[in-house]
């Protein structure tokens, strides 16, 4: 997902004017409908839902001239999240949103994926394998995502990661290091059933963390 991201925000950053096939492209990574976001405002602000806690710090033109003589040049949109800042600059300013949501979008992200990796560097019975089928899996999920409880077997150093919701719900990942992740909803009546999958199923894995009863359990809550 990082890659796949980064790679539209590099193609958002050399376009002079609407794409659709950079919108098509987006679509097809984040599993959304987000048509016309580079042609209208309020298309590229409906991408705000991929960074949750984040607001618009900034948003105007860029000019420059002298007075009475000023002209503008493109379009500044800064967001912020009261850690930092991302910027998007652009000719038209339905582009300048798609490049600053979305790399708040990457920034959070990140933060997230940091926080696991974090969680299972401090523990020395994580093994290689493990933390390697991990990555390979979390880079699928398409929001931000919550910090999970991890659970180690004591006897075959398997792990979970669970994620709690607000009621009794949780969603849970159970590794082996053996090149498969199983996933499991528990709640009453779940919309799908506990699965195993090679964890280099990206398609796959895709369509399951955009499972909406997932998503509400696993994504980073926006700050209030």
């Amino acid at each position: 997902m990082k890659t796949l991201i980064e790679d539209i925000i590099e193609q958002l950053e050399e376009l002079e004017g609407p794409s659709k096939a950079v919108e098509m492209e987006i679509m097809a990574a984040t599993m959304s409908a987000f048509r016309h976001c580079t042609s209208s405002v309020d298309g590229a602000l409906d991408l705000a839902v991929l960074a949750p806690g984040w607001y618009i710090s900034h948003a105007g033109d860029n000019a420059r001239g002298e007075p009475g003589n000023v002209r503008v040049f493109g379009h500044a949109v800064e967001y912020s999240n009261e850690v930092e800042r991302v910027q998007g600059d652009a000719p038209t300013k339905p582009l300048a949103y798609c490049l600053a949501i979305l790399k708040a979008y990457l920034s959070s992200w990140e933060a997230s994926a940091k926080a696991l990796f974090d969680l299972l560097d401090g523990d020395t019975r994580v093994s290689t394998g493990i933390k390697a089928d991990v990555r390979a899996v979390i880079s699928n999920i398409v929001t931000p995502f919550r910090l999970p409880d991890a659970e180690i077997d004591e006897d075959d150093q398997s792990i979970v990661l669970r994620w709690t919701g607000d009621g009794n719900e949780t969603f849970s990942l159970t590794f082996l290091g053996k090149g498969f992740v199983a996933g499991c909803l528990s709640k009453e009546n779940p919309s799908s059933p506990a699965w195993r999958r090679a964890v280099d199923e990206a398609g796959p894995l895709k369509e399951s963390f955009r499972n909406s009863e997932v998503t509400k359990i696993i994504s980073l809550p926006a700050r209030g």
